[in-house]
């Protein structure tokens, strides 16, 4: 058994995921959760570093925005949050992380009471058939954290 931290829980210390990895290390924790949207180029290579040079291992999560929606009806929102997706895989793959998980199938917040739940479902299903196929190229799995 592994005992891991989401890293978004020392988020107001204003310190660099990098720089919390040393800190959950430090704690006792075997692997971390990174929130993967906010992470450019330079901050994944001193992720990649941490992870490293404490041996931990970490996860990788996501949470869709209104504009990545790959739920919605409007085809280019659908669209722009598959390829919004298949960067975080990349990046996940990257960190050699073997799983993103978070809201990978809708928007944070987005009220379903105001849409046809039949179709966010099913647009959903889709995009994220079309996303896992990319994610298993890279060996990452996608998770769904039910929070809506």
């Amino acid at each position: 058994m592994k005992y891991g931290i989401h890293l978004g829980v020392w988020s107001r210390l204003g310190k660099k995921s990098s720089e919390l990895i040393y800190i959950a290390q430090n704690l006792g924790f075997d692997c971390v959760e990174v929130f993967l949207p906010t992470l450019d180029d330079r901050e994944l290579q001193n992720i990649k570093k941490a992870l490293k040079d404490t041996g931990m291992s970490c996860i990788s999560g996501v949470a869709l925005s209104e504009e990545y929606d790959v739920s919605a009806y409007d085809e280019k929102r659908r669209r722009n949050g598959i390829n919004f997706l298949k960067k975080c895989i990349e990046k996940a793959a990257s960190l050699e992380s073997p799983l993103i998980t978070g809201i990978t199938y809708s928007s944070w917040g987005t009220p379903p009471e105001k849409y046809d739940r039949k179709t966010l479902w099913l647009n959903s299903v889709r995009s994220l058939k079309e996303v896992c196929k990319y994610a298993k190229k890279f060996g990452v799995e996608i998770g769904v954290e039910a929070v809506n």
